[in-house]
C-alpha cells in the first residue's frame, strides 16, 4: 500500500511540473518553434561569428555570453544556439553554463551576480556546422523588466577545442548584448552584437 501511494505521489508532481529534469544539451538541425518567447536572427556574415574557446599548446580561453532584458515573467527552460562552426575537440566536451544577474548600470556587459550554473553538459558527437544545440537548463524564473545573462564556458582544455556561434546586429536593442571573457572570467568585455540564440519557455 505505502509503495503504492509513493508511486501515484510521484506520478502527481511530474504531471504538475515539480519533478526535476537533469540539465543536458541536445542537438537539432532545425531551430525549434514550440514555447519560444525570445529570438535573435543570425548574421549574414560567419567569418565574425564569436567563438567559445579552451584550448592547449599554447593556452586560450574565451568563454562567451549574452545579456537578456526579461519583458515579462516567464520560467526559462532552455538556451538554444545557432551553431556556425565547430571543431573536432569540442564534441563530446563538457561545459558549464550560469544564468547571471547584470550590473543595472552597464546590463550589456556586466555581470554582478551568478545565480545559478549547470556543470558538466556534454556537447553531443553529432553536432553539425549550421544547426543549434538545445541547452536544457535547470528551470529559472525571469522576472520582468529585469536584465539577466547566460555565460558558457568550457570546463577543461584540450587540442582544437572551439565553438563558433553566430551572431546577429543588435536590433532588438536594448534586449540583448554580448559579453565575452578572455581571462576565465576575472573580467568581462561587451560586443557590439548579438548571439544568434533562442529562449524556451516551459
Amino acid at each position: 500500500m505505502k509503495t503504492t501511494l509513493i508511486l501515484i505521489v510521484l506520478g502527481l508532481l511530474a504531471v504538475n511540473g515539480y519533478a526535476k529534469e537533469t540539465p543536458f544539451i541536445a542537438y537539432s538541425k532545425a531551430a525549434p518553434t514550440k514555447n519560444v518567447f525570445f529570438a535573435n536572427g543570425k548574421t549574414a556574415d560567419p567569418a565574425q561569428s564569436p567563438a567559445l574557446i579552451q584550448t592547449e599548446s599554447p593556452f586560450a580561453s574565451k568563454w562567451i555570453g549574452n545579456a537578456i532584458w526579461a519583458q515579462k515573467d516567464t520560467t526559462l527552460d532552455k538556451i538554444v544556439l545557432y551553431v556556425s562552426e565547430i571543431a573536432d575537440g569540442a564534441r563530446g566536451a563538457t561545459i558549464s553554463i550560469s544564468i547571471m544577474e547584470m550590473d543595472k548600470n552597464n546590463p550589456y556587459g556586466r555581470p554582478a551576480q551568478i545565480l545559478q550554473t549547470d556543470e558538466k553538459l556534454i556537447i553531443p558527437n553529432d553536432v553539425k556546422n549550421d544547426g543549434y544545440i538545445v541547452v536544457n537548463v535547470t528551470d529559472f524564473p525571469m522576472l520582468e523588466g529585469r536584465w539577466y545573462g547566460f555565460l558558457l564556458h568550457f570546463e577543461q582544455a584540450a587540442p582544437n577545442r572551439r565553438i563558433n556561434f553566430s551572431q546577429t546586429v543588435r536590433a532588438d536593442e536594448p534586449r540583448a548584448g554580448l559579453f565575452y571573457s578572455i581571462d576565465e572570467g576575472a573580467s568581462y568585455e561587451i560586443g557590439n552584437t548579438s548571439l544568434h540564440f533562442l529562449l524556451q519557455s516551459k
